[in-house]
């Protein structure tokens, strides 16, 4: 998983080469996806090799167990880039010395990362501020709403983290 953070592509060909399981996670629950992003996010990498890194690594889909329902969220939903992004730099972004209301991504954060996304990631309706609000919106913990999935905490207004009962699962 560094090997793709810090763009070592040589070594990452030899390891794939040698069957290295895919589809394994580090100590924070974070796959090779989380770290292409990650990657972008520090600048290590470009966005045409992160999108190359993403595509090439997906998984076909994300569970979340939230709430005692476990749902397997495709990548064709927004919801599951915002949960892997969350993910990935949550850590990089977040200051624990920020006050608890801003422990998480602001509006801005998320669209400044999410713009530059290419189509083959995000189409364009999926990387407007109003969409991305909505997902965000209707998937808040507290949220009354038939088809909420739980996934987010909303810390203030504009600023979201990921639920922190919820745990992604990856098989």
């Amino acid at each position: 998983m560094l090997l793709v953070l810090y763009n070592k592509l040589k070594l990452m060909e030899y390891f794939l080469a040698q069957e290295a399981k895919q589809k394994l996670t580090d100590h924070k629950n974070r796959t090779v996806v989380h770290m292409a992003l990650l990657g972008y996010e520090l600048e290590y990498l470009d966005l045409r090799r992160m999108s190359q890194l993403y595509l090439q690594f997906q998984l076909p889909f994300i569970k979340c167990k939230a709430k005692d329902r476990i749902i397997k969220i495709s990548p064709k939903y927004m919801e599951y880039f915002l949960v892997v992004y969350l993910q990935a730099v949550r850590d990089a972004i977040i200051e624990s010395s920020d006050p608890q209301s801003m422990q998480g991504l602001k509006m801005d954060e998320f669209m400044e990362f999410i713009e530059e996304m290419p189509e083959s990631i995000l189409p364009a309706y999926r990387r407007k501020r109003q969409y991305v609000n909505s997902v965000l919106v209707n998937n808040e913990i507290n949220r009354d709403y038939q088809y909420n999935r739980f996934l987010f905490e909303r810390k203030s207004r504009g600023c979201y983290n990921l639920n922190p009962k919820m745990e992604v699962l990856y098989e």
